[in-house]
């Protein structure tokens, strides 16, 4: 049976290729998520107003624990700031909707 291409090859059961999938060597290797390790707040976590953070100031995320601001951007009306979390790595928080106790 011919295909829509006119190859002339005959595609049934008998004589298909391998589907053997490989990843293209332009696509980055897939790499272990890992998984967040989850905090317990501290009893006495109460969300600060972070209008005023600073880069460099020590913060308690409720989800990701104890970190560092190490980056503030985005828009006056809409600031994400990076923070370095010691057992979770770097995360973007966007500081409109995240709750954030200012430690230090």
């Amino acid at each position: 049976m011919k295909g829509w291409g006119g190859s002339g090859k005959d595609w049934t059961s008998d004589n298909r290729q391998s589907t053997k999938k490989e990843t293209p060597s332009y696509l980055a290797p897939k790499t272990n998520i890992t998984k967040v390790i989850e905090h317990v707040p501290s009893a006495d976590f109460k969300a600060s107003d972070v209008s005023n953070l600073q880069v460099g100031q020590k913060v308690e995320h409720q989800k990701f624990g104890f970190g560092e601001v190490i980056k503030k951007e985005g828009a006056a009306h809409n600031p994400i700031a990076t923070i370095k979390f010691e057992n979770n790595g770097e995360k973007k928080i966007m500081l409109n909707y995240a709750k954030l106790r200012i430690i230090e």
